[in-house]
């Protein structure tokens, strides 16, 4: 007789995440990799037709703050939006899809005091993942990360700048359901040229690009930030379209005309939720996560009450790099790891031989040790993706500290330098010329070329 069991729950919807760190450690090619979903998406409702770059050239004026991440996960959240409420209906969407909206939209819809929007959109993701993960006390540390990057960008106490986004929270959220219906018009707009319902090639025109990326005072547009999205994923401007909309397969038009009807059945949807995101009571709101770093910052000041003198108060400098944080939602794929990484602050891997960013696995094997006034240590390091050594004289994928090297790469000329250290990692550098120097500040390493090759 078959026992029957009841069926698990369904786990509970994740939260989107967000890489917040340092703005100056931030890739630009995980803005890449985000412009690159963005694409993907634009192509695969469209049967191929549309891509980033042809959007960038019927995108219209909508004013938005220069902070290109910010946008692309704005972009990406409704998209997500969207894709959610085709499948479940817009009553199921998870709240927390809302909170991060609203979050990246406070990043770029422009109005009062673009400096502290642009501030508050990396603090509102760092709180708002530690709140989610359960901690009751965000903690001291947290504070003095957020007051030094408030600090780097505005003058003022955390406490007043917390008070300050309160008391606006309404206003600010009422600029970011304008941006919200901007931005749903022009992709009603861009799908309706897609399916022939307007003309396209008569506004064809390449779009200026915006090169302030990241600057609160640059009142930039819908369109030039899309223009540089598009220089950001290089890959959509190589493309080439092979469709016309007159040649449109009926199933691809009738799901770009599914996808308008649902964004224009969206658009009050968009201003409710982000509307209700000003509640307290509504737990991890926006105003509800400003109420517990408020507490939190009341707190840590009634701890460390002395550790600035009144007479002094707070220490502004415009020009503080590596202060400042920035936020996106989307990272390229890891090409190296920190495991032996000379100046990494923890150690990147398991405690025995897997990196956690690539999964590569490195050991060493001590073969002998040869005593004498200077000792001889003979060790082979092994790593699975070390494929330059696949031909080794000791075997594949293992070398010790006298068999590495260095190769030159390049399709018919040489334009980098690949450097396979002892510890089996691979570092790509540039391609010296004769007297040229490069320094690798984190590997602590030199190269310089002093003579052209043998």
């Amino acid at each position: 007789m078959t026992e029957l069991t009841q069926a698990p729950a369904k786990p509970a919807e994740r939260a989107p995440e967000v890489a917040v760190a340092p703005l100056d450690t931030i890739d630009q090619q995980d803005v890449g990799a985000g412009a690159a979903a963005f694409d993907k998406w634009l192509r695969k409702i469209s049967n191929d037709y549309f891509t980033l770059e042809r959007l960038s050239t019927v995108a219209g004026s909508l004013p938005v703050i220069g902070n290109i991440m910010a946008l692309i996960d704005a972009i990406m959240d409704i998209v997500a939006i969207i894709q959610k409420g085709l499948a479940k209906g817009a009553k199921e969407i998870d709240f927390l899809l809302w909170v991060s909206l609203g979050i990246n939209l406070i990043g770029i819809a422009p109005g009062a005091g673009n400096a502290a929007r642009m501030s508050l959109r990396p603090a509102l993701h760092l709180v708002r993942q530690k709140l989610a993960s359960g901690v009751k006390d965000l903690g001291s540390a947290l504070i003095e990360v957020l007051a030094v990057h408030l600090n780097a960008r505005l003058a003022g106490e955390i406490d007043t700048f917390v008070d300050s986004a309160m008391s606006k929270l309404a206003g600010i959220l009422d600029d970011c359901a304008n941006t919200a219906d901007g931005i749903a018009d022009d992709l009603i707009n861009v799908l309706n040229r897609c399916i022939g319902k307007e003309p396209l090639f008569d506004v064809a025109t390449p779009a200026e690009v915006e090169t302030k990326l990241h600057d609160p005072k640059a009142q930039s547009s819908w369109r030039r930030m899309l223009g540089a999205l598009g220089r950001q994923y290089k890959m959509s401007a190589n493309y080439v379209i092979a469709a016309a909309a007159s040649q449109l397969p009926e199933s691809a038009k009738a799901g770009v005309k599914g996808m308008v009807d649902h964004l224009t059945n969206f658009k009050p949807a968009f201003r409710g939720k982000l509307a209700a995101l000003a509640d307290e009571q509504t737990q991890m709101s926006i105003r509800w996560i400003l109420a517990r770093l408020r507490d939190a910052v009341t707190k840590h000041k009634k701890r460390g009450a002395a550790m600035i003198p009144s007479s002094k108060g707070a220490d502004h400098k415009k020009t503080n790099p590596g202060h400042e944080l920035g936020a996106t939602s989307r990272q390229r794929p890891a090409t190296g790891d920190a495991n032996a990484c000379k100046l990494c602050p923890a150690k990147g891997g398991t405690a025995h031989s897997i990196s956690f960013a690539t999964g590569a696995e490195t050991f060493t094997h001590l073969d002998f040790v040869l005593d004498a006034p200077l000792p001889i240590t003979w060790s082979r390091t092994y790593r699975s993706q070390l494929i330059a050594y696949d031909r080794g004289n000791l075997g594949a994928r293992w070398l010790t500290p006298y068999s590495t090297r260095i190769d030159v790469v390049g399709q018919g000329k040489p334009d980098a330098l690949l450097y396979h250290a002892a510890d089996g990692r691979t570092h790509r550098y540039p391609y010296l010329g004769i007297g040229q120097r490069h320094h690798d500040p984190v590997e602590q390493i030199t190269l310089t070329r002093i003579a052209p090759p043998c």
